[in-house]
């Protein structure tokens, strides 16, 4: 069973075939568009039920915010990962987002700072942020905002991006998401700077992180690797499909 993304109708395998064919949903009256890369297989669903990748989430924020921002809590909360110690940036393009993030966050009581374009505390966040005498886990900046320029954040040694960074020329991608690690990688950081990108599978986002990147995302043993599309064999790992349908990945033997 499958379900077609454009108009949500639910179809079996042969009418998913004659619906491809046509390149229309075959429901009655239905005029849907058919694109591969927005057909969603039932067995890519499941029910989440208060946990994460990482760890445990609040119930009401796995209902409320989703799985991407539940597992943002999960990690968060796990201190294997990352101790409670210490520092994170969180890197969010949209003030949207941040907010949402930001909610969640005070929902799982998580500590943290939320800094906005144009913020007029700004700088009293940062070096709140940076003061170790604060109880201050995370602070959340805008991707590609100027106010996150030039900033020292050596404080902080794990930085994670919920979601890749849109722009409109690779040139921009690579500049943008230099300056944002760049915030903590540089000269006088004492410790090692975990980098970790939050991406939907079966989204454009995973498209658009290996086109940007030139890189592919692949599942090894439970864990997600990203590998140089040189050094990916066709026999190591099987990428299926067309252009837009590089988030529909395999898992690499081994």
């Amino acid at each position: 069973m499958s379900i077609l993304g454009e108009c949500g109708h639910i179809t079996c395998e042969k009418c998913l075939d004659d619906s491809q064919g046509a390149e229309e949903c075959q429901a009655h009256l239905c005029t849907g568009s058919v694109q591969g890369f927005r057909i969603i297989k039932a067995a890519d669903l499941g029910i989440v039920r208060g946990f994460a990748t990482h760890g445990p989430v609040p119930e009401m924020g796995l209902a409320y915010h989703g799985s991407k921002l539940s597992s943002l809590v999960g990690l968060l909360s796990d201190h294997n990962a990352i101790p409670e110690s210490d520092r994170v940036i969180l890197f969010i393009q949209y003030p949207e987002v941040m907010k949402a993030a930001s909610d969640i966050l005070r929902e799982a009581k998580i500590s943290h700072l939320v800094v906005f374009s144009n913020d007029h505390h700004a700088s009293r966040k940062i070096i709140q942020f940076q003061s170790l005498k604060d109880d201050i886990r995370v602070l959340i900046l805008q991707l590609g905002d100027v106010t996150a320029a030039g900033l020292n954040l050596q404080v902080a040694n794990h930085i994670i991006f919920l979601g890749p960074l849109f722009t409109m020329s690779r040139y921009d991608y690579t500049s943008g998401m230099t300056q944002a690690i760049g915030r903590a990688r540089r000269y006088g950081q004492a410790k090692h700077v975990h980098i970790y990108h939050l991406l939907t599978l079966n989204t454009l986002e995973v498209n658009i992180f290996e086109d940007r990147r030139q890189e592919r995302i692949a599942r090894k043993g439970g864990n997600f690797l990203v590998m140089n599309e040189q050094e990916t064999n066709d026999d190591e790992a099987c990428w299926k499909g067309k252009d837009l349908q590089g988030s529909q990945l395999d898992n690499v033997d081994g």
